[in-house]
């Protein structure tokens, strides 16, 4: 039962978060400036990353405001998600700054950038991006099944597991060296991406079936598992590899007999 003592604690704690989002903003307005006033700074992708890491949690704060909201006030209200949605959107955007967003990025290149910022290693890769897989699912969950952004998720998705899998030193991951520095956390980041990539392909292939049609989408599905047979190439999983080609090839069959379906369909 709502109460008006109840509605006076959501008030308070409504102000508390209030004032901790600010200071999430301050902290993200300050890493800024200093990116701005020193553009070439080769600690400039650590402060971006402080900035995403800023954004996540301010992702975390408006769920739980609108969790509070719902038990102490009885009201379903979606403004503070679809905060916690921007913010989440400007995390991956900052992400794909420093890592790029292209999906069929060169691994040469890749290699290059992650080799630029060392001190984002492995161990706090498995961190932040756990974290930031976390959330996404928390977010999504809080808008619920029925929500007008449900396939939109599947975007965000996709976004986060490329991000993710530009983010990786493949040299490490193919090593599988256990005498060398970070061999579990390496073991556990080379799942990861392979994890990732299959259930956004997944995820699109899904959105595509029973939402859009639209060649994109299922095009965006195809492209992330030609990256997942690489991946799998580089660390030799031949036999994985051959699983995943056999799966592109099933869907390209698929996606060319619908797109031949749809020229008829205009004729």
């Amino acid at each position: 039962m709502v109460t008006a003592k109840t509605k006076a604690l959501f008030a308070k704690k409504e102000q508390e978060y209030k004032l901790e989002l600010e200071r999430h903003n301050i902290f993200i307005k300050d890493r800024e400036n200093e990116i701005a006033a020193n553009p070439n700074d080769p600690y400039n992708p650590y402060r971006q990353i402080a900035i995403a890491n800023e954004l996540i949690s301010i992702v975390t704060i408006n769920i739980q405001i609108t969790e509070d909201m719902e038990m102490l006030k009885g009201v379903r209200n979606e403004s503070y998600l679809t905060e916690g949605r921007s913010s989440y959107y400007k995390a991956l955007i900052v992400l794909e700054k420093v890592f790029t967003d292209f999906v069929n990025a060169d691994f040469t290149e890749i290699q290059k950038i992650v080799e630029s910022i060392p001190y984002f290693d492995p161990a706090r890769k498995i961190i932040f991006f756990r974290r930031m897989g976390f959330v996404l699912d928390r977010l999504e969950k809080s808008f619920g099944e029925k929500s007008k952004y449900k396939w939109s998720f599947a975007d965000m998705f996709s976004r986060y597991a490329v991000v993710f899998k530009n983010a990786m030193n493949y040299k490490e991951l193919a090593a599988r060296d256990p005498r060398k520095w970070f061999f579990e956390e390496n073991e556990i980041l080379a799942n990861m991406v392979v994890e990732l990539l299959n259930k956004s392909a997944d995820r699109l292939r899904q959105k595509y079936e029973m939402s859009t049609k639209q060649f994109d989408d299922m095009n965006r599905a195809i492209k992330i598992l030609e990256e997942l047979r690489k991946v799998h190439t580089m660390l030799n999983e031949h036999a994985a590899g051959e699983e995943v080609k056999k799966k592109i090839d099933v869907w390209k069959d698929k996606l060319n007999k619908d797109m031949e379906e749809k020229k008829k369909g205009k004729k």
